[in-house]
């Protein structure tokens, strides 16, 4: 307990030396219409205490995709349940699942289910680092610790992301976030692979 407890304050400290990034809700929404994440600039339109359910966030996810240059590395993205729901979202719950973002069970991906701030954590930090190890008892944790080491959550437990929805701001914070410290940003930092070794210590075989 206390090596782990070293560790994650290791990576703490590596975090802080990360810049730093005003979270307004004015200055989230400017970048997220500044980079066509969203098509509304008033935040009253946007509706950002909204939630947002999966099939909604595949075009979130897919434009900040784009946004960040991700590539398409995954395949298993045959849902037997998009079929009828929303023709012009089909295509981008295909997209986000194609980048490694946004996936299913089986062939299952629930279109209608709210996301919830576990899923999106997962999604944030699946845009930076790729699939964490996911065969531990609860396989979002490893996403839910680099999220909090990287100071992206900040202060929710557990148990609230997992039991809470993503709000539209919050997730708009979240890319924001993300965007700010992408790969690129992280591999010039000094201690990077530092902060690689601290963070595979911790979760396995992290794809880097």
């Amino acid at each position: 307990m206390k090596k782990l407890l070293a560790i994650l304050a290791s990576v703490a400290l590596l975090a802080s030396a990360l810049p730093t990034f005003a979270q307004t809700n004015a200055t989230t929404l400017e970048w997220l219409y500044g980079n066509g994440l969203t098509k509304y600039n008033d935040i009253n339109e946007f509706r950002p205490n909204d939630s947002i359910t999966r099939g909604e966030m595949s075009k979130f996810v897919t434009k900040y995709a784009e946004v960040q240059g991700l590539t398409k590395n995954y395949t298993q993205c045959n849902f037997n349940d998009i079929a009828g729901y929303d023709p012009t979202l089909e295509p981008t719950i295909i997209e986000a699942c194609e980048y490694g973002l946004l996936k299913g069970s089986g062939n299952t991906y629930n279109p209608n289910g709210n996301v919830t701030e576990a899923q999106a954590i997962t999604v944030v930090i699946r845009s930076l680092w790729g699939f964490l190890d996911e065969t531990g008892a609860y396989r979002r944790q490893p996403y839910y610790e680099a999220g909090r080491a990287l100071g992206i959550i900040t202060g929710e437990s557990l148990l609230w992301v997992d039991s809470t929805n993503i709000t539209r701001i919050k997730m708009g914070k979240w890319f924001y976030l993300a965007a700010a410290q992408s790969a690129q940003d992280v591999q010039g930092l000094d201690g990077e692979e530092q902060l690689r070794n601290i963070l595979q210590d911790i979760f396995g075989d992290i794809q880097l």
